[in-house]
C-alpha cells in the first residue's frame, strides 16, 4: 500500500469519524432541555367584556417546558424566545377556568422537530361577571373650626357628587358610598381642595376595591369658613318736633345680630346701622320695621 493511498485511507477515517461525532452531538434526536418560568400570555381579554365579564386571576402566569428533540433544535430554544398562549375567547360564564395553552417556536425551528411536556399543562383563570353603577359621595366634617369662625356646610360643593364605579359584581354590589373625610379642626379659610375618597359598604366599612376602576381618583371639595362676629344694631335719630334723641327710648329687637364673612371685613365693623327716624314724624309710641342690609363681603 502507498503512501498516497494509506493518507487518503486516514484522511477518510477522520472525516466519519467527525461526522459520526457530529451525528451524535447535534443531530441525533435524544437530547431534551427543562425551560423554567416561562410567561403565559392570555388573549382575547377583549371577548370577555362582549360577555360583561373580568379577568380576576391577574397574576404572570409562568410554566416549565421539558423539550425534547435534536441537540441541533434544542439548542436554538431559550426561555426568551419560546412563546405560550392561552385563548381567554371561550370563556362565556364567570367562575374558574382551566385553560390549555399553545407552544409557538422561533422560526428557525422546523414545525415538529421538537416536542414538550408541559408543567403545569393548563393555567387557571378566575372570571367575574363585570358590573358598573354610580355611588354617592358623601362627606364628613371631623374637628372644628374657632369658636369665632363658622364652617357652612349646607353651602358646600362638590364638583362630582356621584362616582361611577366598575368591577366585580359581588364587589360591586356591597359599596354604596364614596366617603370623604375633612379635618375642620382650627380651620380659619374657606376649603376648596381635592380629595381621595374610601368606597365603603353601608355599615361605612372600607371594601377591598383591588379589582375596582372608577371614572375619577379625587373629588374637589369647596367648603366655606367664614369669621363670626356679633355686631349691635342702631338707628340713626333725626331731631324734630320738640323731640331729640335724649329724650327719646328705642328698643331694638334683636338688640344684636351674628354676622360673618371675611377676617378684615368685619374688622372694619363695630355696629350695624338699621336706618333713620325722624322725630318729627313721631307723635306717638311707634313701632316700625327696618330690613337688614348687609356690606358686601357679610
Amino acid at each position: 500500500m502507498t503512501k498516497s493511498k494509506l493518507g487518503s485511507l486516514l484522511l477518510a477515517f477522520i472525516i466519519a469519524l467527525g461526522l459520526w461525532m457530529y451525528v451524535r452531538a447535534y443531530v441525533k434526536t435524544d437530547y431534551d432541555q427543562t425551560f423554567y418560568n416561562i410567561p403565559v400570555a392570555l388573549e382575547g381579554k377583549a371577548m370577555l367584556t362582549d360577555w360583561q365579564l373580568m379577568l380576576l386571576s391577574d397574576e404572570d402566569y409562568v410554566v416549565n417546558l421539558k423539550v425534547h428533540g435534536s441537540r441541533q433544535d434544542v439548542s436554538k430554544l431559550n426561555a426568551g424566545n419560546i412563546q405560550l398562549v392561552a385563548d381567554l375567547s371561550k370563556i362565556t360564564e364567570p367562575g374558574e377556568h382551566k385553560l390549555t395553552y399553545n407552544i409557538i417556536y422561533p422560526g428557525d425551528v422546523p414545525t415538529g422537530a421538537v416536542s414538550a411536556e408541559k408543567d403545569p399543562d393548563r393555567v387557571t383563570v378566575i372570571v367575574a361577571r363585570k358590573k358598573t353603577k354610580e355611588i354617592p359621595v358623601e362627606v364628613r366634617y371631623e374637628g372644628d373650626v374657632p369658636a369665632d369662625y363658622i364652617k357652612d356646610t349646607a353651602a358646600a360643593e362638590l364638583d362630582y357628587s356621584f362616582v361611577e364605579i366598575t368591577g366585580p359584581e359581588e364587589v360591586v354590589d356591597r359599596i354604596v358610598h364614596a366617603a370623604i373625610t375633612i379635618d375642620c379642626e382650627g380651620v380659619t379659610e374657606t376649603i376648596y381642595e381635592s380629595y381621595r375618597y374610601e368606597l365603603q359598604d353601608a355599615a361605612d366599612v372600607p371594601v377591598d376595591a383591588g379589582y375596582i376602576t372608577t371614572n375619577v381618583s379625587e373629588v374637589r371639595v369647596y367648603l366655606p369658613v367664614s369669621m363670626v362676629k356679633k355686631l349691635p344694631l342702631t338707628v340713626t335719630l333725626i331731631d324734630g318736633g320738640g323731640a331729640t334723641e335724649d329724650t327719646t327710648t328705642v328698643q331694638i329687637e334683636p338688640k344684636e345680630i351674628s354676622v360673618s364673612g371675611s377676617e378684615a371685613a368685619l374688622n372694619a365693623l363695630t355696629e350695624l346701622n338699621l336706618g333713620t327716624i325722624d322725630l318729627s314724624q313721631i307723635t306717638e309710641d311707634t313701632v316700625k320695621e327696618f330690613e337688614i342690609s348687609l356690606p358686601e363681603g357679610v
